[in-house]
């Protein structure tokens, strides 16, 4: 019993050696991989093939040895001075259409001394680098490839081999595992196509891209052609041309929310400006009117760097630059349309010159809308100060400037916000990014500030402001290579630090870029080109910004009134909301609504009293909403007015014949109701008291209630305009026609026709009942427009049953809808694409080894012809055999992914077991094992 007893002592402590040994090398199995700068996507090829070109050194474990962090399991180790051992070759980076930012191979090794470095030598496809590293320990060793690795190809023919110090190489020098980093260019970059023009856009002061029907739109030169290509982002579709143009600089694109603008002109003495407007679909098509032209010039005039915007009332604006090509003398210029249905009228007093000013060069010229059909334009010349005039409706207020000089004209960026412009451009002396800030309601500066210092001469800024009235303002190159923002926070009151966004090496210029005029649906785009010569890739970028799809107010703003202000919030992982107005006289926080944790869509709704005291004040209020990062967005700031009442009395005196005299004194009560700025209900009470002197005292209520119901508070700025008229049908019957005309209006757009009667019947002292006939004509036109979830419904239904014996039984049921109404007008088709992969398996199942087939499958939902989605199918890991009871399989399976493709994520997993008797390593390693259990038995009974 003794020696058994110390037996199974020596076996349980030789256990728990094997324990902590085990622990040691699962902890040396965790991998750090280096930290990802924002705008780069980081993918890890590893080793995974060994041709024995060289092999001096031992290997230990199965080929290529060094695909994985597994020592002591499988390794290289140098047996002698100047061993040479390789090639290796790494998996290929599957994606094609992308650009290599940045290589940097990593080594798993172990040279004991600092002094007994190892030689790498690495392989592009037609050079050889060398390249020395050590480590004392087990560590990983970073060799940067960037200038060496730079394409795509390059990084797919890779290869490697290694040497081992000549002196010390023997002592030591081992080698695990080796992967090389590659740095791409994230999923958010992509490209939208090619030119053969070095100008497919340029400039700051113009736009060619924005966010429509569900899909992202870029307009540039192809080099003979202005074109359009519409995407999700990520894939575009092939470009469209539109009409000739070798140079992006010949036109510039508007988006007034429902239409998409261009102006055009090419820049030749004698040329014509033009203006075209056009639909955009969710099918990535625009439907266009035909071309007008707006103004022709005589040789040697010719205008130049046209841009375009629509006011507030949809009529478009031209801003250019009219130059003398014989004395190279330019002028700013505007014009405008006094049509807004896509046909071109100019106005009475346009084109207009915005200064008479000479410049040797081109001047720059924006048209920015403001609130209520009012316009500035924003205009500058290298080397002067910006300017701006604005149009306050029917004439121009004087001129005022900056007081900073702008450096390049072309350099000059800005956006309108109600009666303020946001303008960004470079300072002169030392190309400092300036931000300055025009009034309306003060025609001047009230804002001039500087963000950053000493940047470059062609560094040009590029303006964006979202819908909380955020402004974020893009330029690429200074202090880096890479594209940065500055965002200034409404809610703070603050411009944020300078943040990194985009990585790349290889824009075509710093001025090549450009951001959206305003956020769409949250989206924020940016467009600029690389390449060093022709073809020039236009490219494109997107980050998404925290704001509300829908926000407002319920209730009837009075004293004393209960308000409910709301907004609705999707897409980002939310935390909590706050709610702030100025009720006080100045703002402050009124509420929190902590929201369920990682909450998708959510409404914030606070509840306010309005305050007895309150009546004809106006109410300004918004909400911000965070998320679980930190980030935040806010409703733009809205403002009601608390309603007020006031009566209105007053003596007519009618003259019915000449024979006869009938006064008439009306007392007339107005009391008007307003539930917010954005109208959704207003209500009108009138009351009139009528005294016929000839007759008895007979009162008459009129009470008149008209309800506006807006279903997502989509319309802005309702207003209202009655025309009463009093008129007698004859002298004998004392009845009189009251016809009243009211017009519901849109600041926007008129949105649905609809025509509503309604007739009151007026009571008069001979009891003759008449009618008074009121006619309320609503222009509106109704437009639902549905931006990102295209699909109502699907419905698959899917089963499958694998049997594991000869037969294979497959049976798949499928329930798809196919078609989807919106409005009964628009059918959309979904089309399910289905691939399907045969991989043969075996699995031991007790003392058996079963055949059968695994069926991999991905299914993209095609929406449309662009947009894509992946089902993913997951496997169990239990079998159900024909007697109905469950058996485990594994741990037998070494799972390997062979290939991921671009298009549908396809995701094919092969297991594999193979019995230990039928691998000659495995069985080499079971013979081992047991003689060493038999020695080792044999020794213990030896001793005891």
């Amino acid at each position: 019993m003794k020696w058994r007893r110390a037996g199974w002592q020596i076996l349980l402590h030789l256990f728990l050696a094997f324990l902590i040994v085990a622990s040691i090398i699962l902890l040396a199995f965790h991998v750090e991989i280096p930290s990802v700068k924002a705008g780069i996507s980081t993918v890890q090829l590893w080793v995974d093939g060994y041709d024995e070109t060289y092999n001096d050194w031992s290997k230990y474990g199965v080929s290529p040895y060094l695909d994985a962090q597994d020592q002591p399991d499988n390794y290289i180790e140098a047996k002698s001075g100047s061993a040479l051992d390789g090639y290796y070759t790494f998996e290929n980076l599957s994606l094609s259409n992308v650009e290599v930012l940045n290589v940097t191979l990593y080594i798993y090794c172990k040279t004991t001394y600092s002094f007994n470095p190892i030689t790498v030598y690495v392989w592009n496809g037609s050079d050889w680098n060398s390249y020395q590293v050590t480590s004392v320990d087990w560590n990983w060793t970073a060799i940067n490839l960037e200038d060496f690795l730079d394409s795509v190809e390059e990084v797919n023919v890779a290869k490697v081999y290694f040497e081992s110090d000549s002196l010390y190489g023997p002592y030591g020098t081992y080698i695990d595992a080796a992967y090389l980093s590659v740095d791409i260019e994230a999923e958010s970059i992509s490209l939208i196509g090619e030119s053969t023009s070095e100008y497919p856009i340029i400039g700051m002061y113009q736009r060619w891209c924005f966010y429509a029907k569900g899909l992202f739109w870029a307009f540039y030169s192809n080099g003979t052609h202005m074109v359009y290509a519409s995407g999700n982002g990520t894939s575009w579709n092939s470009s469209v041309a539109v009409r000739p143009s070798t140079n992006g600089h010949y036109f510039s694109i508007w988006f007034d929310g429902t239409y998409v603008h261009y102006a055009f002109a090419n820049c030749s003495a004698g040329n014509s400006l033009y203006y075209r407007r056009g639909t955009p679909h969710a099918n990535g098509t625009i439907t266009w009117q035909t071309e007008q032209t707006v103004l022709t010039v005589s040789s040697p005039m010719a205008i130049h760097r046209p841009t375009i915007a629509t006011d507030s009332q949809g009529y478009p604006w031209i801003g250019y630059a009219l130059y003398n090509e014989s004395n190279y003398i330019s002028h700013p210029y505007v014009i405008k349309s006094s049509i807004n249905n896509g046909t071109w009228v100019t106005a009475e007093g346009f084109p207009y010159q915005l200064t008479t000013e000479n410049f040797v060069g081109i001047w720059s010229s924006i048209v920015v809308p403001l609130s209520n059909g009012k316009m500035a334009a924003v205009y500058a010349k290298h080397s002067g100060t910006v300017k701006v005039k604005a149009w306050d409706g029917s004439a121009w207020r004087a001129e005022t400037n900056t007081t900073n000089v702008i450096s390049m004209a072309c350099m000059l960026s800005a956006v309108g916000e109600n009666d303020y412009v946001h303008i960004a451009f470079h300072e002169d002396t030392n190309y400092d990014l300036v931000y300055a800030k025009y009034s309306f309601i003060s025609n001047s500066f009230i804002n001039e500030t500087t963000l950053e210092y000493g940047m470059t001469s062609t560094t040009g800024p590029s303006i964006t402001i979202d819908s909380g009235g955020n402004l974020y303002i893009f330029w690429y190159g200074t202090p880096n290579d890479y594209v940065y923002y500055r965002k200034y926070d409404v809610h703070n009151k603050t411009w944020k630090p300078r943040k990194e966004w985009i990585i790349s090496q290889r824009f075509k210029r710093e001025d090549y870029c450009i951001s959206f005029y305003q956020s769409w649906n949250g989206y924020i785009g940016f467009m600029f080109v690389t390449g060093s010569s022709s073809p020039y890739k236009v490219k494109f970028a997107y980050f998404r910004v925290i704001e509300p799809s829908e926000f407002g107010t319920e209730g009837t703003p009075q004293p004393e009134a209960t308000i409910t202000h709301y907004a609705f919030w999707q897409y980002f992982t939310f935390d909590y909301a706050e709610f702030y107005w100025n009720i006080s006289g100045t703002w402050q926080l009124n509420g929190t609504i902590n929201w369920e944790p990682n909450a998708t869509d959510v409404w914030s709704n606070f509840t306010r009293t309005i305050p007895a005291n309150s009546s004809g004040l106006k109410i300004a209020w918004y909400i911000v909403a965070y998320d679980v990062n930190g980030s935040y967005g806010n409703t733009p700031i809205q403002v009601y007015k608390v309603g007020a009442f006031y009566s209105l009395t007053f003596d007519e005196t009618l003259g019915v014949d000449i024979e006869r005299r009938v006064e008439v004194s009306i007392s007339r009560t107005y009391t008007l109701t307003f539930s917010s700025s954005t109208f959704k209900s207003l209500e009108i009470a009138v009351a009139e008291s009528f005294n016929l002197f000839i007759s008895k005292f007979e009162r008459i209520s009129l009470a008149l209630t008209e309800i506006l119901d807006f279903a997502h508070s989509t319309f802005k700025n309702v207003f209202k305009f009655p025309f009463e008229t009093l008129a007698f049908k004859d002298c004998s019957s004392k009845a009189f026609v009251k016809v009243s005309f009211q017009s519901l209006g849109f600041s926007e757009k008129l949105l649905k026709h609809m025509q509503k009667f309604s007739a009151e019947t007026l009571k008069l002292p001979d009891k003759v009942n008449f009618n008074i006939y009121l006619l309320l004509r609503e222009q509106i036109i109704d437009k639902l427009g549905i931006q990102d979830l295209l699909l109502k419904s699907i419905k698959i239904l899917r089963i499958e049953s694998l049997g594991l014996q000869d037969l294979i039984n497959k049976f798949i049921c499928k329930l798809q809808a196919e078609q989807t109404s919106f409005l009964d007008e628009q059918f959309i088709s979904v089309f399910i694409v289905i691939k399907e992969q045969v991989i043969h398996e075996f699995v031991k199942i007790g003392d058996r080894i079963f055949k059968f087939l695994v069926i991999i499958k991905a299914e993209p939902l095609t929406l449309l012809e662009t947009a894509t989605k992946n089902i993913r199918i997951f496997k169990s890991d239990s079998i159900s055999l024909l007697d109905q009871t469950f058996k485990r399989i594994g741990p037998f399976f070494h799972e390997k992914v062979i290939s991921e493709t671009a298009g549908f994520k396809d995701l094919a997993i092969i297991q594999v077991w193979t019995p230990w008797y039928n691998d000659p390593a495995e069985f080499m390693k079971v013979i081992l094992f047991g003689f060493c259990i038999g020695l080792f038995i044999y020794w213990i009974a030896k001793r005891l």
